[in-house]
């Protein structure tokens, strides 16, 4: 994926925006790959998009390898339900917000 790969070339990244991007499940399984590649990372906003509850749970898998990272905009993905969004919440440390 082109995004991906994109993320992972550039080191430096702090801010990734991708929000209303019609990414769906596999977009987001890539990108949450790459993001642990990116040691500066605090901020990913992803709202708006197709990731599913497969893909929002891949990115949520990856965060405890994002030591910077303290904001992820997650919302209007087309997650299931509001207990899921409780489950993932308590996935993660308290200092992220998931924006879900």
């Amino acid at each position: 994926m082109a995004i991906a790969d994109a993320v992972v070339s550039c080191h430096e990244i702090n801010t990734l925006m991708l929000s209303q991007n019609q990414i769906e499940e596999t977009g987001a399984k890539e990108i949450a790959k790459a993001m642990p590649k990116c040691p500066r990372l605090k901020t990913m906003r992803a709202a708006s998009n197709k990731f599913g509850d497969k893909g929002v749970k891949a990115v949520v898998a990856v965060l405890s390898r994002c030591h910077e990272i303290r904001r992820v905009g997650l919302e209007w993905n087309r997650v299931s339900d509001s207990a899921l969004r409780m489950r993932l919440r308590g996935a993660v440390r308290p200092a992220i917000d998931l924006g879900i």
